[in-house]
């Protein structure tokens, strides 16, 4: 049991050092819909967050706006539409944490 909490203990000092325990909980959920889209090698567009969102269309664009400024997300522009996918500070967590967990 011990080793598990120092895991959750690792986790929360990572998550911490790269910005993301700044994230509430719908944040949280639309930057998992783009990292699920992005593992597919989908890209995504505002309406696919507003789509699978609970929240109202004006509260989703708020939290894009956290996002990208906390540096969760990145816009870019594919195909003439602008698309969201991960931004540095998740790479460089999930950079950190493959580090630890096979160096």
């Amino acid at each position: 049991m011990l080793d598990k909490i120092k895991i959750f203990h690792l986790l929360s000092i990572l998550e911490r050092k790269h910005r993301l325990f700044d994230l509430d909980s719908g944040c949280r959920s639309l930057l998992d819909v783009v990292v699920q889209r992005e593992l597919k090698g989908e890209r995504t567009v505002s309406e696919d967050l507003i789509q699978v969102s609970d929240m109202s269309r004006a509260t989703v664009y708020r939290k894009i706006h956290f996002l990208k400024e906390n540096g969760a997300l990145v816009e870019q522009w594919y195909d003439q539409k602008l698309t969201y996918i991960v931004g540095t500070n998740v790479k460089e967590f999930c950079e950190e944490i493959a580090t630890i967990v096979a160096p």
